[in-house]
């Protein structure tokens, strides 16, 4: 299977490596500002996500923010465009987990990586059929993970879902 990915880097204290792994095999790509990437892969599982992001490792911070907490500069990739053989993918990322080393499972709703980790693949033998699959399948509206409210904040996020349920309803999304 072919995959072209179409990326944004933001710098930190570094810029970011955007890894992709399949069959103990690591692809690792420095994003520096924009950059689109072609790799042909096994038809079988494979990860894509970032490593090298720092939380205070050393004193030194990748997420930088203002007096009044606002986040100003961080180290994340944009994910502009990704495609499996061709089809256009990006709009499924959201359905699948996102196994951030540092939070634990959440769901990327923006198609921006921002912590170390990656989302899992699970494609087989033909990637068509994960994509029809994963196209048409339901997410779980109530996972314990947040949508970055308060990502401080690690319990049970159903109050927040709740929310995010009744705006979604309003807009018609």
């Amino acid at each position: 299977m072919k995959l072209l990915l179409d990326l944004v880097g933001e710098l930190g204290h570094s810029w970011p490596i955007l890894t992709i792994e399949q069959n103990n095999k690591l692809h690792e790509y420095e994003i520096i500002e924009s950059k689109v990437i072609e790799v042909s892969l096994d038809n079988s599982p494979f990860t894509l996500g970032m490593r090298n992001k720092l939380f205070g490792e050393n004193r030194i911070w990748d997420t930088k923010s203002d007096q009044d907490g606002n986040i100003i500069a961080d180290k994340v990739i944009h994910v502009k465009g990704f495609k499996i053989d061709e089809v256009d993918i990006i709009h499924l990322l959201n359905k699948i987990v996102y196994a951030s080393k540092e939070h634990g499972y959440i769901t990327v709703d923006d198609a921006v990586i921002r912590f170390n980790g990656g989302w899992t693949f699970p494609i087989t033998e033909n990637p068509y059929d994960w994509i029809i699959d994963t196209n048409t399948q339901r997410t779980n509206e109530y996972r314990d993970v947040s949508y970055f409210s308060d990502y401080t904040q690690v319990n049970n996020y159903s109050e927040h879902y709740h929310f995010i349920n009744k705006i979604k309803q309003i807009l018609g999304i």
